[in-house]
């Protein structure tokens, strides 16, 4: 089977075309005043401004998401941060940049030079000194100092604005020096660096912000590696390497366009006809692109804690019993249904968002809890009662959502279940399910919690708001606690395969299907290795042009 038909092609390639051709011929707009500063940037003796003059070559991306304002601090949009506009500013910290495998969620230092633990709620971080504004007005290529942090961080904890709580640990934040930052919390997080490091948390101007009231329509001026070159009538984001970037050889490229193209046929058709070089891909394409062009290359990257949940009620008969939960574990093969339905693209996991490989159990000790078919008819046997009715809820999120519900319904049936299923939209779901806890047993996203503390806490802990399955263990809350203030991250790591253990062993609840996103590229992309956690974006500036010989 062909991606499209040839018409669609035709038709495709046709407006992908014209919107090329259309953006030729406009002139970049940027947001008011945007402009190169007319004004020599402060005469400074100390620092001095690198410059990186190995950048060459301009590559075009496309996405599917049109951002309805700039305001990174105002908005929890992934694309705005990571994929728009967001990516001209830098952080306090980012996410390892020098690793081989990815996801981590190993921080490193971005315009700090250094942190170090004062005490377990303690927190100072040195500034480097060598980090400017880009020479737009009204900042002017000023050097970003201490107060610069500190407001950042203030206002994007601010209760009223939608990303506070990733910062909601902090008691307070304060500049000891003109190099130094302090930041104490109300308790120990383990999270906390993790959260700070979120592609969300970006440091702004206050100048800028001061211009407008908010950065909704800009100015967007960062000290990244990217400058804002504007966008043109919406068709897309466009920037230019900023060549007094504090860190050497980055970014890789003269200029980075983003092409907004919401409609995904004609996204991927733009790439086939190779007017954007690189994109993330619907799933549903990946093979048939790759049958396309042989020049292709792919990437299939695992997202830890993003998928579809399954959970068990386990305060309703006859889920209330181990032994059911146990037989109905091993009844589902969920790597078959991922394979059957999903064309092999998802992994089994716990569904904690830790956003490291490492820390998820393996396949091969997940299968002593999953997929054994053969155990499960003896678990079922062993029962008193071997009719055992049972209602499964299934999201409806779509025909594949509905069509993976019924197919692991059907691995129920089997071995003997007696499986009904209902259907439950997107608008009753959060309420019904998430809140209420009104099912026996549910298939369908996640929660919307962001972090391993936030998810352990409120969906796993006896106490938690979204702990719906009704199970509860002492032995649970005290590794969760445990894990929730150790800075040592083996540590952290060998409580939170404990955890994993102890809900598969109990038949709570685990993740069937985790994500992964698949991404394609032209032979032209260089150096394409991105970690994707909590937002995300150095890689960017990573991609090199690679000039193709004749």
């Amino acid at each position: 089977m062909t991606l499209f038909s040839r018409k669609n092609t035709l038709l495709c390639y046709l407006i992908i075309l014209s919107t090329i051709v259309a953006c030729d011929k406009v002139d970049v707009v940027g947001t008011p005043h945007q402009n190169e500063s007319q004004t020599p940037s402060p005469q400074t003796t100390s620092p001095t401004m690198p410059n990186n003059d190995g950048a060459n070559g301009e590559l075009i991306l496309g996405s599917t998401v049109v951002n309805k304002h700039w305001d990174v601090h105002l908005s929890t949009s992934p694309t705005l941060a990571a994929f728009g506009p967001g990516i001209v500013y830098s952080r306090l910290l980012r996410f390892d940049s020098q690793s081989h495998e990815y996801p981590t969620s190993s921080t490193e230092c971005d315009v700090c030079s250094s942190w170090e633990y004062r005490n377990s709620n303690t927190y100072v971080f040195t500034i480097k000194n060598d980090v400017f504004w880009h020479d737009v007005p009204p900042v002017s290529g000023r050097p970003m100092n201490v107060n610069d942090v500190v407001y950042s961080i203030n206002r994007q904890r601010n209760p009223q604005n939608p990303n506070s709580q990733l910062l909601k640990s902090i008691k307070n934040v304060e500049a000891l020096s003109q190099q130094k930052i302090k930041i104490d919390l109300h308790k120990p997080d383990a999270d906390f660096l993790f959260n700070l490091a979120n592609g969300l948390n970006k440091i702004v101007a206050p100048e800028a912000v001061d211009s407008t009231g908010d950065l909704k329509q800009g100015p967007v001026i960062g000290t990244g590696p990217w400058i804002w070159e504007g966008t043109r009538q919406d068709i897309g984001y466009f920037f230019r390497a900023n060549d007094q970037y504090h860190e050497p050889n980055m970014p890789g490229l003269d200029r980075l366009k983003i092409l907004n193209i919401p409609n995904e046929q004609t996204l991927v058709a733009a790439f086939m006809t190779r007017k954007i070089d690189l994109i993330e891909t619907p799933n549903e394409y990946l093979y048939d692109i790759l049958e396309l062009d042989r020049n292709i290359s792919h990437l299939i990257y695992q997202e830890t804690g993003v998928g579809l949940e399954m959970a068990l009620n386990t305060s309703r008969p006859p889920l209330d019993q181990p032994l059911v939960r146990e037989a109905l574990f091993k009844a589902i093969d969920p790597w078959k249904a991922i394979d059957d339905v999903w064309g092999g693209l998802g992994f089994v996991s716990s569904g904690i968002p830790t956003s490291e490989p490492t820390w998820e159990l393996s396949t091969t000790e997940l299968r002593d809890y999953l997929g054994n078919q053969e155990e499960s008819l003896n678990l079922i046997e062993s029962l008193t009662e071997t009719q055992i009715p049972l209602e499964l809820t299934i999201a409806d999120y779509g025909d594949k959502h509905l069509e993976y519900g019924v197919y692991v319904g059907n691995q129920l049936r089997e071995v003997g279940f007696d499986i009904t299923t209902s259907v439950i939209n997107p608008t009753d779901y959060p309420e019904k399910i998430w809140y209420e806890g009104d099912y026996q047993m549910f298939i369908g996203p996640k929660a919307p919690v962001a972090t391993a503390n936030m998810y352990l806490f409120s969906v796993i802990h006896s106490k938690g708001k979204w702990n719906t399955h009704r199970y509860k263990n002492n032995a649970l809350d005290s590794l969760i606690n445990d894990q929730s203030t150790t800075n040592d991250r083996n540590e952290r790591k060998d409580i939170i395969l404990d955890i994993q253990r102890e809900i598969m062993e109990n038949s709570v609840r685990f993740m069937p299907l985790t994500k992964v996103s698949t991404w394609v590229w032209w032979p032209e992309v260089g150096n394409f290795n991105p970690n994707l956690a909590a937002n995300e974006y150095i890689y960017l500036a990573k991609i090199q042009k690679v000039i193709q010989s004749q």
